[in-house]
Order: structure tokens, then C-alpha cells, then sequence
């Protein structure tokens, strides 16, 4: 799974285990598995998320055809494939931040908020590099945007099989309102933090690789530090203008009172 594919299963992971929250599962079927009633509860829909994402893609396209008319075909995939990646990863980390805050676990919010805009700055260099890079160097890289997103996914992975839902189950003994299933929460919330730290971990190191391409690379291309900072600061508006604002993406969230949400900052 790619750098970004793990980040968005990542959002989307966390959006759809509302066991955590006020409510569990909606749907009762005795003859489905638990696995399958939380899928047919998902608070995510992929469709229409990947629609979206298409569409603001083709919109980005038409803002950016003069710059697209100089790449070569290999190269004008490469920035699609990544601006529809970074679209989707924007969203579900926006409906995993509005979650989290319903679910009162501001710690775990304000962690998401910072994950989300550690994406950002990866992604925006990440467009950079395809935008001006050989293909040779594009192609380096995003096999390490691969490894580390492998890396990311079998974290989770086991994180989300045996040692979460271990913890559910003991928050699940605690009577609700209870001071232990209050402490309890917290250890949950901890932990939860522990795995996104080395997810952020992870990060800093494709960030750490970026930033070596861009200065040994880039630099020398681009006529001035000046320019390269321009380009930089236009590709993060551009996907900047692609992140839902505050509360709209909880809309997606069954059940959601967006009245409890506190503004995003």
C-alpha cells in the first residue's frame, strides 16, 4: 500500500470504529459478524468521496493547464495520480479530526490536526519534485513513499487487530459515566497517540528525503531560493483550497449533532 493509500485507510480506519464513541453499530442483523455490521454502518463513503475528489481534480486540471501542457504523458499521470491521492487523504483526515472531536478526544484531534498538516507540507513537496524532477528521481521516490507507507499499514494493522480492540473490551466492562471508564478513555486515548506518534515518525523521514531532493536538486535548477519558494507556496494553496472547512465533512458521520462541535482552529 502507497505512502498516502496508508494514511487515507489510516482516517477512514478511525471514522468508521465509532465503538469508541457515544454509540456503537447501527445496524442489527444476528446472522452478520461484527466486522461486516461495522462495514454496513461505515460512516464513510468511499464513492462519493473519490467522486468528489475527481471532480475538484478536473477543476485543478483546467487551473493548471499551461503548467500541464509543458509535462511530458509519464509526468502528467504522476501529478494526477498524486493530486487525487492528496485530495482524498485531505477529506478523510478533515472527517477523522470532526469525529474525534465529537467523540470528546480533544488530545487525539489535536494530534489528527497536526498529522493533517504534516500531510500537507509532504504533499505539496511532493508535487514539487513531480512538477520538476527527472523522472528517474520521481520514480526513487515514490518507491520510498511505498516502503514507508507499507510500513505505516502493518503498524496499524496489527494495532487495529489485536491491540485496540483488546482495549475496547475492557473499556466495555466499565459502567458508562463511570470515573474508571473516564480513566480508562484516557489510557485508550493514550495509546492511540503512541501509534500516531510513529506514524508521524514516518513521515518526518519522507520529509527528510523531500527536502535533500529539493535542495541538492531543485535549487539548482530554479533560478533563486525565491522562486522555489513561490512554486511551494502556490502548490500548498492549490491543495489547500481542496480541504473541507470545519464542520462540513461531519455531515457525513450517522447521527453526528454538529451543534457539539467545537470550531476548528
Amino acid at each position: 500500500m502507497g505512502f498516502f493509500s496508508s494514511l487515507k485507510q489510516g482516517f477512514s480506519d478511525f471514522v468508521d470504529h465509532r465503538i469508541i464513541g457515544k454509540k456503537t453499530v447501527t445496524v442489527d442483523n444476528p446472522s452478520m459478524t461484527d466486522a461486516e455490521r461495522i462495514k454496513a454502518d461505515s460512516a464513510v463513503d468511499v464513492a462519493k468521496i473519490e467522486r468528489d475528489a475527481k471532480f475538484r481534480l478536473a477543476e485543478m486540471e483546467q487551473e493548471n493547464k499551461i503548467r500541464l501542457a509543458e509535462m511530458d504523458s509519464e509526468r502528467q499521470e504522476e501529478w494526477r495520480a498524486a493530486q487525487l491521492e492528496i485530495i482524498q487523504a485531505q477529506t478523510l483526515a478533515q472527517m477523522a479530526i470532526d469525529k474525534a472531536r465529537l467523540d470528546g478526544m480533544t488530545a487525539v484531534a489535536e494530534q489528527f490536526v497536526a498529522l493533517q498538516k504534516t500531510m500537507l507540507d509532504v504533499a505539496t513537496k511532493r508535487i514539487a519534485i513531480i512538477e520538476t524532477a527527472s523522472l528517474p528521481i520521481i520514480k526513487d521516490i515514490e518507491r520510498h513513499y511505498d516502503e514507508i507507507g507499507e510500513k505505516i499499514s502493518a503498524a496499524r494493522d496489527k494495532y487495529n487487530r489485536e491491540e485496540l480492540p483488546q482495549l475496547l473490551v475492557l473499556l466495555g466492562q466499565f459502567e458508562a459515566g463511570s470515573d474508571m471508564r473516564t480513566l480508562f478513555m484516557q489510557r485508550v486515548q493514550d495509546d492511540m497517540k503512541e501509534q500516531n506518534h510513529f506514524i508521524i515518525t514516518q513521515i518526518d523521514a519522507v520529509k527528510e528525503q523531500q527536502n535533500s531532493v529539493l535542495q541538492s536538486f531543485l535549487a539548482s535548477k530554479l533560478k533563486t531560493s525565491e522562486q522555489l519558494d513561490q512554486l511551494l507556496t502556490q502548490i500548498t494553496a492549490e491543495i489547500t483550497a481542496t480541504l473541507p472547512q470545519g464542520q462540513s465533512s461531519v455531515q457525513a458521520l450517522p447521527g453526528a449533532d454538529t451543534k457539539a462541535l467545537p470550531p476548528a482552529k
